[in-house]
C-alpha cells in the first residue's frame, strides 16, 4: 500500500529495493577527505549531472575507455558483456 508520500514504505519495500539493487548494481565505496563532497556536489550540479554518482560514473567511464583504448561504443559493449557474464553466474 502506498503511503501519503507516494512511495511504498516499510520492511517489505526496503527488502524489495535491496534485492533489486543487488541484482542490478555493483557497489563502489569511494572515501574522500572532509570538505570534498560539497565541492563535488557543486561541480556535479554546475556540470548538469543529476548527482555526484552520475558525474563519477560518467567520468570513470570516459577515463576507463581512454586508458583501455576503447571507443565509447566498444566500451559499452564490454560493459554489457561483463554484466551478462555476472548475470549468468547468478
Amino acid at each position: 500500500m502506498a503511503s501519503k508520500y507516494g512511495n511504498p514504505r516499510g520492511q517489505a519495500a526496503t527488502d524489495a529495493k535491496r534485492k533489486y539493487n543487488s541484482k542490478n548494481y555493483d557497489r563502489i565505496y569511494p572515501y574522500v577527505k572532509k570538505g570534498k563532497k560539497s565541492v563535488y556536489q557543486r561541480a556535479a550540479k554546475a556540470s548538469g549531472f543529476d548527482s555526484i554518482n552520475d558525474m563519477i560514473e560518467s567520468l570513470m567511464d570516459e577515463r576507463a575507455a581512454a586508458v583501455l583504448g576503447l571507443s565509447p561504443e566498444r566500451f559499452a559493449a564490454e560493459v554489457q558483456a561483463a554484466a551478462d557474464a555476472e548475470q549468468e553466474k547468478a
